[in-house]
């Protein structure tokens, strides 16, 4: 029996889910990139994606219970911060959290094809450590956001933890909530 849930399983990942994903993932990134630019980011780059962030998790049977989402204020911006341990995160926070978020995202993050710009054309940060200024300059793009009226979203450890443990936290959240 375990042997023929295991299979059924395997079938429908790479018969239903994995398309699907594929498709909505390219239908996500194409809607932000056309109507961002001319519309504005606060819906276009936040509504699409938490919508498909919601697709993604009922597409893969993930059952989402989400308590305390009562104590945020919806005309507050917030500085959101999680232990990264999974791709699942971003999909949790972008379709369960009901904040308008701007991610704070690794730099490398841009060079995937569709994603990558969709994210900038949503107005998401890119963190660049190339040099202090730049890190500089990413802490005060992120804090633009929040005066804007958008709540920040980042992982401070950096990357997703391969051992369920937090790492160490970087300063950037601190100085970006400061």
């Amino acid at each position: 029996m375990k042997f023929l849930k295991k299979g059924l399983c395997f079938v429908y990942q790479w018969i239903v889910f994995v398309p699907l994903f594929i498709i909505s993932t390219f239908m996500t990134a194409l809607t932000v990139m056309i109507f961002a630019p001319v519309f504005g980011s606060k819906f276009w780059g936040y509504y699409p994606p938490k919508w498909w962030s919601k697709i993604t998790c009922r597409l893969a049977l993930c059952r989402i219970k989400v308590r305390g989402r009562e104590h945020l204020d919806p005309n507050q911006s917030y500085v959101f911060i999680a232990n990264h341990q999974g791709a699942f995160d971003i999909f949790l926070v972008y379709g369960y959290l009901n904040q308008n978020i701007k991610w704070v995202q690794k730099k490398s993050l841009r060079n995937i094809p569709f994603v990558g710009f969709a994210s900038e054309m949503a107005g998401h940060v890119f963190v660049d450590n190339s040099s202090p200024g730049a890190r500089s300059k990413t802490i005060f793009q992120a804090q633009r956001k929040i005066v804007d009226g958008v709540s920040i979203m980042l992982f401070p450890e950096g990357s997703r933890t391969h051992t369920g443990k937090m790492g160490r936290f970087r300063r950037g959240a601190f100085q970006i909530a400061y």
